[in-house]
């Protein structure tokens, strides 16, 4: 008959030194992804709460734009059409165009850019769409949000060149000279003569794969920890007889 292999755990001092804090650091970074998956779920249905509230006029006070994100709000004024900026978008499905965002200066003289909605790229000229350019007071009413972040994979405007990838609202204020409301109001879908821009381009969906991380983390633990011991497990010597 063969006989059976005894076997222990019996991991050198090294292997100890580097294999606990590694375990560990697996382990708390799934516990982290616990937290933001908890904060995210906070997130969302805070934003989407905010997102039923009734419109409410812009504060002339100092705000916390965090806390307006995605407010509906409502503004009244006159479009200076003249200063509008085209920011290239894409709808997905191969629909290239444009965000125009337009100064909206208001009855107080404040200014807020009103990203007025998207045009396919044919119609990035203001020429091409004449009845849309509307003249005298407006009323618009949208979401409040925030500026724009330049994503690590997109290279840099150049307002010189007329080329807007992301809309960022300080170098806006910058090129066109103006002080603005600190955060872009975003036209809901009531229609423009002529169509264009469309409005109502507000997207409210926020990632959440935290649960996802924190089953990857917990499961590169655990994989660690059956192979640390595994590999670990030593022969033990038969006990020699007298």
């Amino acid at each position: 008959m063969t006989e059976t292999v005894k076997r222990q755990f019996r991991p050198g001092l090294w292997a100890m030194v580097f294999g606990i804090p590694l375990f560990l650091l697996l382990i708390g970074l799934g516990t982290w992804q616990i937290e933001r998956l908890h904060w995210k779920e906070g997130l969302i249905a805070q934003i989407d709460a905010r997102t039923h509230e009734t419109p409410v006029p812009l504060p002339a006070d100092t705000i916390t734009p965090d806390d307006w994100s995605f407010r509906p709000a409502v503004a009244k004024g006159v479009f200076e059409h003249d200063k509008e900026i085209p920011v290239l978008a894409n709808r997905g499905e191969g629909l290239l165009g444009y965000e125009i965002v337009t100064p909206l200066k208001m009855d107080d003289g404040r200014y807020v850019l009103v990203d007025r909605g998207w045009v396919p790229q044919q119609y990035k000229d203001p020429k091409t769409r004449l009845e849309g350019q509307v003249a005298g007071e407006q009323t618009i009413t949208g979401f409040l949000r925030l500026s724009d972040k330049k994503p690590w994979a997109v290279p840099a405007n150049r307002p010189q060149d007329g080329l807007w990838l992301y809309a960022d609202l300080p170098q806006m204020e910058e090129y066109l000279g103006l002080k603005t409301f600190p955060m872009f109001l975003q036209a809901d879908k009531t229609p423009n003569p002529g169509g264009l821009p469309q409005g109502g381009q507000t997207r409210v969906e926020l990632p959440n794969n935290h649960l996802q991380y924190v089953i990857t983390w917990y499961a590169l633990a655990v994989a660690f920890l059956v192979i640390f011991v595994t590999y670990h497990m030593k022969p033990v010597a038969p006990a020699e007889k007298d």
